[in-house]
Protein backbone atom coordinates (compact mmCIF):
# COMPACT_ATOMS: atom_id res chain seq x y z
CA UNK A 1 0.00 0.00 0.00
CA UNK A 2 1.21 3.39 -1.38
CA UNK A 3 1.75 6.29 1.28
CA UNK A 4 -1.71 8.10 -0.25
CA UNK A 5 -3.68 4.93 0.38
CA UNK A 6 -2.43 4.55 3.77
CA UNK A 7 -3.27 8.11 4.72
CA UNK A 8 -6.75 7.92 3.20
CA UNK A 9 -7.65 4.43 5.33
CA UNK A 10 -5.58 6.25 8.66
CA UNK A 11 -8.30 6.73 11.48
CA UNK A 12 -6.55 9.94 12.66
CA UNK A 13 -9.81 11.47 14.35
CA UNK A 14 -9.28 11.98 18.24
CA UNK A 15 -11.87 13.48 20.29
CA UNK A 16 -11.82 14.63 24.03
CA UNK A 17 -15.23 15.04 25.90
CA UNK A 18 -15.25 18.29 27.47
CA UNK A 19 -17.86 19.49 30.96
CA UNK A 20 -19.52 22.54 30.50
CA UNK A 21 -21.09 23.21 33.67
CA UNK A 22 -22.36 26.89 32.46
CA UNK A 23 -24.40 25.14 30.12
CA UNK A 24 -25.48 21.90 32.07
CA UNK A 25 -24.35 19.43 29.39
CA UNK A 26 -20.87 17.55 28.09
CA UNK A 27 -19.39 18.62 24.24
CA UNK A 28 -17.25 16.31 22.60
CA UNK A 29 -14.35 18.22 20.80
CA UNK A 30 -13.40 16.10 17.95
CA UNK A 31 -11.08 17.16 14.93
CA UNK A 32 -12.93 17.73 11.71
CA UNK A 33 -13.70 15.07 9.23
CA UNK A 34 -12.24 15.66 5.49
CA UNK A 35 -15.81 16.90 4.72
CA UNK A 36 -16.11 19.69 7.27
CA UNK A 37 -12.53 20.73 6.65
CA UNK A 38 -13.46 21.43 3.12
CA UNK A 39 -16.15 23.71 3.81
CA UNK A 40 -13.86 25.39 6.15
CA UNK A 41 -11.55 26.32 3.15
CA UNK A 42 -14.22 26.87 0.91
CA UNK A 43 -15.37 29.59 2.90
CA UNK A 44 -12.43 31.35 2.55
CA UNK A 45 -12.98 33.45 -0.61
CA UNK A 46 -10.06 33.53 -3.08
CA UNK A 47 -10.22 37.16 -3.32
CA UNK A 48 -12.02 39.47 -0.77
CA UNK A 49 -12.84 39.65 2.88
CA UNK A 50 -13.75 36.48 4.81
CA UNK A 51 -17.37 36.18 6.38
CA UNK A 52 -15.56 35.15 9.42
CA UNK A 53 -19.00 34.73 11.43
CA UNK A 54 -20.21 31.70 8.99
CA UNK A 55 -16.50 30.18 9.39
CA UNK A 56 -17.21 30.55 13.12
CA UNK A 57 -20.30 27.92 12.77
CA UNK A 58 -18.63 26.19 10.42
CA UNK A 59 -15.71 25.06 12.98
CA UNK A 60 -17.98 25.00 15.59
CA UNK A 61 -20.62 22.85 13.98
CA UNK A 62 -17.61 20.43 12.62
CA UNK A 63 -15.89 20.23 16.36
CA UNK A 64 -18.31 20.62 18.95
CA UNK A 65 -20.62 17.42 19.44
CA UNK A 66 -22.85 15.31 21.23
CA UNK A 67 -21.53 12.48 22.47
CA UNK A 68 -24.42 10.78 22.96
CA UNK A 69 -25.19 11.07 19.25
CA UNK A 70 -22.15 11.16 17.96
Amino acid sequence: MGLRDTIKVADDSSYEDVEVPEWGVTIRIATPSVEARSALLAAFPEDGVPDFSAITVLVLAATCLDPKTD
